[in-house]
């Protein structure tokens, strides 16, 4: 299958409060990056955290809350 997911990014103000919910509430493993983020697996990774199981998905956790296309803007794209 073409493009597949393998990461997705969620918006967030506070990392450890994000780590302690996704590990508490999905049992994912989250390291806190700094200041500029966290990753939250849902999957074995590496040690990049690319997933290491086919059809895994790993998240990332940024500040950033720029604007970003709608899903309906982009499906119709392919409605042509």
């Amino acid at each position: 299958m073409k493009n597949k997911v393998v990461m997705f990014e969620i918006p967030s103000a506070d990392f450890q409060k994000a780590k302690t919910c996704y590990e508490t509430v999905f049992a994912w493993r989250a390291d806190v990056l700094g200041d500029e983020g966290a990753m939250a697996r849902t999957t074995t990774a590496d040690d990049k955290y690319n997933p290491t199981e086919p059809g895994g998905i790993n998240e990332g956790l940024s500040t950033q809350t720029q604007r970003r296309p709608s899903v309906d803007r982009c499906g119709n794209r392919f409605d042509r």
